[in-house]
């Protein structure tokens, strides 16, 4: 649970709690499992007279690599080695657009942009130098398509 709310006073018990659940998976058919089972949990109940509800505010399916994705991936760390950027793949899940294509089967990667850190957050930062050579990079993997 990343958000809870509910009640007024320490003293008093609340008529509603809601509860908020970020959920990931590396398989889209895992989504399936959880959900069923999150579901089956609300209709059984926790505690006589409290009633649960789900509701799925958004969904965003696995970023599953495929054999497709996998020689993409290496004919990027080839075109990073002849740039002379150091690139290896790591299936991290992602949380981006690229989740949606990759769903759909289209050969997918993400993070191929500069380099940087803290993201979401007001630490966030990127490294200026970093752009031209990622944009040098992509138009290598382009050509080489």
């Amino acid at each position: 649970m990343g958000v809870i709310q509910g009640g007024s006073a320490a003293n008093v018990v609340a008529d509603k709690a809601v509860a908020e659940l970020d959920v990931r998976f590396w398989e889209n058919d895992e989504y399936d499992r959880v959900n069923q089972a999150l579901e089956a949990l609300c209709a059984t109940g926790f505690s006589e007279g409290v009633t649960t509800t789900i509701t799925r505010v958004n969904h965003k399916p696995a970023m599953a690599t495929s054999e497709a994705t996998r020689v993409l991936m290496q004919q990027v760390e080839a075109a990073g080695k002849e740039e002379g950027i150091a690139i290896t793949w790591q299936a991290v899940g992602g949380g981006s657009d690229a989740n949606h294509t990759a769903a759909l089967g289209v050969p997918t990667l993400d993070g191929l942009g500069p380099i940087g850190a803290g993201f979401h957050s007001p630490a966030e930062w990127l490294d200026k130098a970093s752009i031209a050579p990622r944009i040098r990079l992509l138009r290598r993997v382009v050509s080489m398509l």
